[in-house]
């Protein structure tokens, strides 16, 4: 750093440290690098929601496939099911209630890890590592999110296991079984 007294000219100073490190550096005032900085911070917090939304996309597409797995698993009860007076739609019902609750139960302990390791972090790891003097405090967006997410896979999952269902149903003879 270079400290200018308030008679000089901060433009005169700079081309003066310029030529005198010539290609060896870049002179950059105070403003310059707080926006240089202000931008890397910007860059990064993008590239952080960028990879929550990939996640979500990765998670939804597994519980999907679990659960699709698991249909296809229980075909026989499900026949079992029709076959003793449930309706299509009460089979539907209880699936998209059971894999709610499934789906919830995951994501429940992933926001309570997530507000641990947030309090770890802030109240013990960064004023010992970096000196920094955070404070908690909880947002109850990442809870409404979480809550969206598990209402979205029981939609998606109820969704795509209709098709699933309504064939499993058509074909309800336990003959085959």
């Amino acid at each position: 750093t270079i400290d200018v007294e308030p008679t000089e000219s901060v433009p005169n100073v700079r081309e003066r440290v310029s030529k005198l490190v010539g290609v060896l550096g870049i002179v950059r005032d105070n403003r310059e690098l707080r926006e240089l900085v202000l931008t890397l911070f910007d860059r990064t917090f993008r590239i952080t929601l960028s990879i929550r939304w990939i996640v979500f996309g990765i998670a939804l597409l597994g519980l999907t496939l679990a659960a699709l797995q698991h249909l296809w698993e229980r075909r026989r009860e499900i026949k079992t099911m029709h076959v003793i007076g449930f309706s299509p739609q009460e089979i539907v019902g209880a699936y998209v209630v059971e894999r709610t609750v499934v789906c919830a139960l995951p994501v429940l302990v992933g926001l309570v890890g997530g507000v641990g390791l947030g309090w770890g972090l802030t109240n013990l790891v960064n004023p010992r590592a970096f000196g920094w003097s955070l404070h908690f405090s909880f947002s109850a967006v990442p809870l409404i999110i979480a809550v969206g997410f598990i209402a979205g896979v029981a939609v998606v999952v109820g969704c795509a296991s209709m098709g699933f269902l309504g064939r499993t149903i058509s074909e309800a003879t336990l003959s085959d079984e």
